[in-house]
């Protein structure tokens, strides 16, 4: 039909992560190989509050490197 499979994988380096159906990764569900798979039937949950925050200030500077110095929140 067409479709994205809700999972995808790399053949060479095991990496698996979930997609939505435009075949977009979906943040948060990339694994690294000999762990649990992410559930990918599930639907996204809305990120919380620290978690929106944790993005924005994890975002790299003009020359493609972290920002120093940053404080990352810690979000359980």
């Amino acid at each position: 039909h067409g479709h994205y499979q809700p999972q995808q994988c790399h053949g060479s380096t095991g990496h698996c992560w979930c997609v939505d159906d435009k075949g977009q990764e979906r943040p948060g569900t990339r694994t690294p190989p000999g762990t649990p798979h992410v559930d990918c039937r599930r639907p996204e949950r809305p990120k919380t509050h620290c978690e929106l925050h944790r993005d924005r200030v994890q975002h790299t500077g003009p020359d493609g490197h972290p920002i120093v110095g940053a404080h990352i929140p810690q979000c359980d």
